[in-house]
């Protein structure tokens, strides 16, 4: 087969899986059973990228995912309530995490390209959304306004990782962000100030300010590892919690963010989960459907990343999670492209942030798990001379 016609069947094999992990959360809404149709989809692209590509081998970080679904599995397994919602997620975000850990640098580049392209249509979709339907394309409850990427505190969730990808793609490009990165940038913050997500906004406003301080004051760097604002925001979660440290700042939240100090009924929530982290506090419940967890936490999450690893699996996922933070920072060290060492640190900080009062194990997952691969990864696909 030439080379030209096998290179671009397996950049299509690579979209369509990567498309089948992210899941435009609208599909759900339009198409019954779309988990199970991914899951297909996906399996069938990873059969055919296999078959092509013949060379396939489990790396360091997949290995790192295969303990951290092993561990949710377990779990799962052993609680009372079913694998189905699990078995969907590993499905997918596995087979991806496996076809990308395994594209050389050209590869890498060039379907990252693509991604890009369709995430930066997908965000103009969204923004182009909000202006002509401000109270929600769609509703499926009364109180939230739902668009392309759910609803509006979830958006975040695909905007974020977007602004990281389409900033790495100018860095290799024209050494230099470009202005289709800035006019990215740009649309995200007005969809931001459009649909007003308050943690979302604060995320976004975090990633900014850290890469402005990380250009300005190279030497500070260091503080912004994954490792250190990991361990940062873990403290600070159990400070709010634990402590109710929140109620030193109440005129802040309630003054400039518009929040109650229970920050909308969460600190109820955490409560609540900790008392059943206590009964199970090793292996945790495993994986629910989301109509268990409003059963149990009278809630549709626990809205707390951290949490939702101790209540899910337990100290041992927590501790899974915890080293793999510490050996992304270990590689990222070693990264010698520092623009695009600012990008990545700056977005890890803000999903840590993030995880306070969010969950991530829900929706937006398979993004943030291709933004821990080109961590691991970058020493090796981004140094000084890179450029595609």
């Amino acid at each position: 087969m030439d080379n030209k016609i096998l290179g671009k069947g397996l950049k299509i094999l690579i979209i369509i899986n990567f498309l089948c992990a992210i899941r435009i959360p609208i599909i759900d809404y339009f198409i019954s059973h779309i988990n199970f149709i991914c899951c297909v989809l996906s399996g069938i692209t990873f059969l055919l990228f296999f078959y092509f590509k013949q060379d396939l081998k489990i790396t360091k970080f997949f290995g790192y995912l295969l303990i951290y679904y092993g561990v949710l599995f377990l779990s799962t397994f052993l609680s009372p309530y079913p694998l189905k919602p699990l078995i969907a997620e590993i499905g997918s975000i596995i087979l991806m995490i496996l076809i990308w850990s395994n594209l050389d640098k050209k590869e890498f580049y060039s379907s990252l390209d693509t991604i890009v392209l369709l995430l930066e249509i997908l965000t103009y979709i969204n923004f182009i959304l909000a202006i002509f339907f401000p109270n929600g394309l769609y509703h499926l409850d009364y109180t939230r306004n739902y668009y392309l990427f759910d609803h509006v505190n979830v958006t975040i969730r695909y905007l974020l990782p977007g602004c990281c990808l389409t900033m790495i793609r100018s860095y290799l490009k024209e050494q230099k962000l470009d202005k289709r990165s800035y006019c990215y940038v740009g649309v995200v913050a007005l969809t931001l100030l459009l649909t007003w997500p308050v943690t979302s906004i604060l995320g976004f406003g975090l990633f900014i300010i850290l890469l402005i301080i990380m250009k300005r004051l190279p030497k500070k760097r260091d503080l912004f590892y994954p490792f250190n604002s990991y361990l940062f925001f873990a403290v600070a979660s159990f400070l709010v919690i634990k402590v109710k440290i929140q109620n030193l700042i109440a005129p802040l939240i309630v003054t400039i963010l518009h929040r109650d100090i229970t920050f909308t009924g969460r600190t109820v929530i955490w409560r609540k989960v900790l008392s059943l982290i206590g009964d199970r506090p090793f292996l945790g419940y495993g994986r629910l459907s989301q109509e268990a967890r409003t059963a149990i936490l009278g809630s549709t999450s626990p809205h707390n990343q951290f949490l939702i690893f101790l209540f899910e699996g337990g100290i041992l996922l927590l501790i899974v999670v915890t080293y793999i933070i510490y050996d992304i920072t270990k590689q990222l060290k070693k990264c010698t492209n520092l623009p695009i060492t600012n990008i990545l640190l700056a977005v890890m900080a803000t999903y840590f942030l993030m995880w306070m009062t969010e969950p991530f194990s829900y929706s937006g997952t398979a993004l943030m798990f291709f933004i821990w691969l080109l961590c691991y990864r970058s020493p090796e696909l981004f140094n000084k001379k890179t450029k595609i």
